[in-house]
């Protein structure tokens, strides 16, 4: 499968890193970037000349939404009628594409950063002009970088909340648990490494046992001992409502975001 990228960010980067199978073909604003990013995974670079980008089958847009409308100019100028063109900017809706394009074969599409370790997590939507084979391509792709779901597209501005924006919040978290053990008495190193084994170990037990969440947690949180003291804080300060409120938050912001292919 032909595959070009166009913007050679760090998701850019990822998505390519993981496709050495494929006839890659990769083009950004940035062309001294773009030429960097092409010679190290050994990529073909598009231009003028060659319009390389052409000649590919899928087209995957890998640039933020506030640089959406210039891509999508540069894309009306191409035939794009038997490729699939696979959108990761967040926020924006098919049908806008749709709208700059014309009738072809759209599909949305949510990673996360973790893709740039090969365990990030995508969810894929397909836009009016998309088939099933369009879908297969775009979790073809996605497969590469971890794991892929399939949602209806008035789910995506969720998941964006949550596994889009979802590493963020334990990055966060774990920043704020070091800084803790610090204060505990721990040195930051310490303190740095015991946080970093725990999330992995966690995250670990999560994907590889049947148990539910809360029974993975009773079985950490003894009665009357030092890990429910813990959680009945976290409780008493509305730990749940103040995660709700930031997911909802960033869902609504994703809606937001769909308006600037208008501006």
């Amino acid at each position: 499968m032909k595959i070009g990228i166009i913007g050679t960010g760090n998701m850019g980067q990822a998505i390519i890193s993981r496709l050495k199978s494929a006839s890659l073909t990769v083009f950004d604003k940035d062309i001294s970037k773009a030429e960097r990013v092409a010679k190290k995974f050994d990529a073909v670079l598009h231009t003028r000349r060659n319009a390389k980008l052409e000649k590919t089958e899928v087209i995957i847009i890998c640039v933020k939404p506030r640089e959406i409308k210039n891509v999508l100019e540069f894309l009306s100028r191409m035939d794009l009628k038997k490729k699939t063109l696979i959108s990761i900017a967040a926020g924006i809706k098919t049908r806008d594409l749709e709208k700059a394009v014309g009738a072809v074969a759209v599909i949305r599409a949510m990673p996360n950063t973790p893709a740039l370790l090969g365990l990030g997590m995508t969810a894929v939507c397909a836009g009016k002009y998309a088939g099933k084979e369009d879908l297969k391509k775009a979790v073809a792709v996605f497969s590469k970088i971890g794991d892929c779901v399939l949602v209806k597209e008035k789910d995506m501005d969720a998941v964006t909340a949550v596994s889009g924006s979802g590493p963020a919040y334990v990055f966060l978290f774990a920043e704020e648990l070091i800084k803790a053990g610090v204060k505990a008495g721990l040195s930051s190193e310490t303190s740095a490494r015991l946080v970093g084994k725990t999330f992995m170990g966690a995250a670990g037990m999560m994907q590889g046992s049947v148990a539910e969440l809360p029974e993975l947690r009773a079985t950490v949180t003894s009665k009357g001992g030092t890990t429910e003291k813990a959680v009945k804080v976290l409780q008493k300060e509305n730990f749940g409502k103040i995660i709700a409120k930031a997911v909802l938050a960033a869902k609504k912001r994703s809606a937001e975001l769909s308006k600037s292919i208008g501006k």
